[in-house]
């Protein structure tokens, strides 16, 4: 059985303490921006609500977040179909350069051939022209 005095990350501690971040509940250092304590502060009556017309920062920078994310997604998204049309283009690329290098090599041989050809018949034609005489 466990041993209850014992604590375990987060275990028999109360819900303040696991809920709270490693400094636990300070008071904003001096190095906080003036703009960041402007905006978690209520505006007095008269002044107009900066950042609060649809609701708080933190959601203003939720809702930031969240289009943040959605682009990021849709760039890998567009990411990978790039990757598989760039992979696509090299195999095809690759297989031209084969079939290129193909159809290089059976002209090269059909040359060889034409050329044999054309001295057989220069060779027949002086033939030709002896048996005519």
């Amino acid at each position: 059985m466990a041993n209850p005095t014992k604590t375990q990350k987060g275990k028999n501690e109360p819900p303040s303490k696991q809920t709270n971040n490693l400094r636990g509940n300070e008071a904003p250092k001096a190095n906080t921006s003036m703009a960041t304590r402007d905006a978690n502060k209520e505006p007095a009556d008269g002044e107009p609500a900066v950042g609060k017309k649809d609701g708080s920062v933190g959601d203003k920078v939720d809702q930031v977040l969240a289009m943040l994310g959605s682009v990021k997604d849709e760039i890998a998204t567009m990411k990978t179909g790039f990757t598989t049309k760039l992979d696509n283009i090299t195999v095809a690329i690759r297989d031209l350069k084969k079939e290129m290098g193909d159809c290089n090599e059976r002209v090269s041989q059909a040359e060889h051939r034409i050329s044999g050809t054309e001295d057989e018949v220069l060779g027949l034609q002086t033939k030709v022209c002896i048996l005519q005489k």
